[in-house]
């Protein structure tokens, strides 16, 4: 829908990819979160963003994670 690839979120420096897999950085110094491009209150509904500390952003916008309806994932 919004023509996003992976490199879009997941960018290199100095061949360091930034994210979370084998290959990267270990020290947490290069992840990517979805807060780096939203802001800190995402939903409407403050009883969603009551939880966002400790549940993961794709924990509810991966279609397949999704239960009911599939969900954007951006």
């Amino acid at each position: 829908k919004f023509d996003f690839v992976c490199t879009d979120c997941h960018q290199s420096e100095n061949h360091n990819m930034k994210g979370r897999a084998f290959s990267v950085s270990f020290d947490n110094e290069n992840q990517v979160y979805c807060t780096n491009c939203h802001s800190e209150t995402l939903h409407s509904d403050d009883r969603i963003n009551a939880h966002i500390a400790n549940v993961a952003c794709q924990s509810c916008h991966i279609p397949a994670a999704a239960v009911k309806e599939a969900t954007k994932m951006h």
